[in-house]
């Protein structure tokens, strides 16, 4: 069915356009968790992963952070490095971009 829709928005856009903006004045919970799921979805996996840049290093060290005093217990964080490249680039980077994931 949803080819059938696609090639009807593909010969009426206008009326896709105006389904599109429907559909963003009344977001719901049940559209957000649609689209978070997205990549659940294996068609869209394998475009992705078809589309996607491969990256030459990839690798997960673990690090041991020491506390300071009054404070129980270090903490073991596990980073994981990506990098499009050799071995030789890596070796010669001087910089890199920390991306701390959640937060508020």
């Amino acid at each position: 069915m949803s080819t059938v829709f696609s090639i009807y928005y593909l010969f009426f856009p206008r009326r896709a356009l105006e389904k599109n903006n429907m559909m963003l004045k009344t977001i719901t919970p049940v559209h957000m968790r649609r689209s978070w799921e997205k990549m659940l979805h294996p068609v869209i996996r394998l475009m992705t992963w078809i589309n996607a840049p491969k990256l030459g290093i990839r690798r997960e060290i673990q690090v041991q952070l020491e506390k300071g005093k009054g404070y129980h217990s270090d903490a073991t964080v596990i980073l994981t490095i990506f990098f499009k490249g050799t071995e030789e680039e890596f070796a010669r980077a001087d910089s890199f971009i920390l991306d701390i994931p959640g937060g508020g």
